[in-house]
């Protein structure tokens, strides 16, 4: 794959001590850092020679989403979504994935328009997201009590990934709700 392509050919011209080299990583670091891959980031920032207050905030970074990460999934939806937001409201960072992350968190903790702003958000980007899709029909289903907008949502994201084993879930839930009123 090119990025570990792409850091063995860095490592040997960087005995040379190429310019380009060093100019080459640390643009791909800012890619790492825009998709929110803060590790291979810090890496790159080192191979680079990047000074070391960059390297501290950038391992700050990654401590941080490491910290959300775990306390997600340790159900401690609060914790989490505060600090995805400080990664998100620093300015530096929008990637996608904190934000479904965020709109995940969000719904756990009964923050329906939080779900649909930043499932909207990454819907904005990739429509095809069916996590997002999946956030939002269960938002307005739950939050709001719209089966109807719920179903819409579902069937859209069924007839891109029809095998999504959440949106069939709701479908299904969705689906015998409206057989009990017809």
């Amino acid at each position: 794959d090119w990025p570990s392509a792409f850091s063995t050919l860095a490592k040997e011209v960087l005995s040379s001590n190429s310019t380009t080299v060093r100019q080459a990583l640390k643009l791909r670091a800012r890619l790492h850092i825009g998709l929110g891959n803060f590790h291979n980031a810090l890496m790159d920032h080192q191979l680079a020679g990047e000074a070391p207050d960059v390297l501290k905030r950038l391992a700050l970074k990654r401590d941080t989403l490491l910290q959300a990460h775990i306390s997600h999934a340790t159900g401690k939806y609060a914790e989490a979504y505060e600090l995805l937001s400080s990664l998100i409201n620093d300015g530096s960072v929008e990637a996608l994935r904190f934000y479904l992350l965020r709109a995940e968190c969000s719904f756990w903790l009964q923050k329906y328009q939080a779900v649909r702003s930043d499932a909207g958000r990454v819907l904005s980007v990739d429509p095809f997201n069916a996590k997002a899709v999946y956030l939002v029909a269960n938002a307005l289903y739950v939050g709001v009590g719209n089966v109807t907008a719920a179903q819409q949502n579902v069937d859209y994201c069924l007839s891109f990934a029809p095998d999504d084993k959440n949106c069939v879930r709701l479908h299904r839930k969705l689906h015998s709700i409206g057989n009990m009123y017809n």
